[in-house]
């Protein structure tokens, strides 16, 4: 699988020098800079290419959409994007002091009654879960999108035996039922491939996820550690999610 990132100089007060060594700025005291990024990443399932998109040509596309555009013109698209989302739920813990810089308040959290400090994780929390997880994407995952490796820890894969969950356990919650639905399409690959990992594995029929789920979607023992990775009753945990969905949207009476 390849990935390609680009980078554009959208508006500077100085002169701009591109060169096959990158961008060069003079006598510019401000600059805005869109960063883009694209991967071959075609389907878990695409045969018989399962990496046959073409990232770069995907990648000229999105920015060419940029042309014209100024920086509060995508700041106003982008707040009034995830606002559509953010702005159901307000919260009120009392005790704020908004005044003060964030790093501020979390050095001073335990000598002040700081419980707007609380509150303004909560809803950092969803802001991260609309900007992570949007239809036509991937869930999040293991170390989010915003780490800096392009090899992470765990290969920043989907760790079922309690990350992934634990990730989406808010969306019901903090009322972000759209950014749920991309856990579901996990799920709904993972009994496909979990079907036929139950009948090789095990002889048995239904479906089966381990300790650990990739982009692939793989659904087998992996690790090497046996204790760690016959770690089978992940389809059960994941179905707890379809179950309470359904009951926050259709209460079962």
């Amino acid at each position: 699988m390849w990935f390609s990132c680009a980078v554009r100089v959208l508006d500077t007060d100085g002169a701009v020098n591109v060169t096959d060594n990158g961008i060069s700025l003079t006598d510019a005291t401000e600059v805005t800079l869109a960063l883009y990024a694209r991967s071959s990443y075609n389907g878990y399932d695409a045969s018989p290419n399962r990496s046959g998109k073409d990232e770069q040509m995907l990648l000229m596309g999105d920015l060419d959409r940029l042309d014209g555009k100024t920086y509060d013109e995508l700041l106003s698209e982008h707040v009034a994007d995830y606002s559509k989302l953010y702005g159901r739920v307000t919260i009120d813990l009392g005790g704020s002091r908004d005044d003060v810089p964030t790093d501020q308040r979390v050095l001073t959290y335990d000598l002040e009654q700081d419980h707007g400090l609380a509150g303004l994780v909560f809803l950092y929390g969803r802001y991260l879960m609309i900007a992570g997880s949007r239809p036509g994407t991937q869930p999040l995952n293991l170390q989010g999108i915003w780490n800096e490796e392009v090899i992470p820890p765990w290969c920043c894969a989907y760790t079922t035996n309690i990350n992934t969950e634990m990730n989406y356990w808010p969306a019901e919650l903090t009322n972000l039922s759209e950014c749920h639905e991309l856990l579901f399409d996990l799920i709904e690959d993972c009994a496909v491939n979990g079907a036929v990992t139950a009948r090789e594995t095990y002889g048995l029929p239904g479906w089966v996820t381990h300790h650990n789920v990739t982009a692939w979607r793989n659904t087998d023992p992996v690790d090497g550690n046996d204790q760690v990775a016959m770690w089978n009753v992940c389809a059960g945990w994941f179905c707890q999610h379809l179950w309470r969905c359904s009951c926050v949207i259709a209460p079962i009476r």
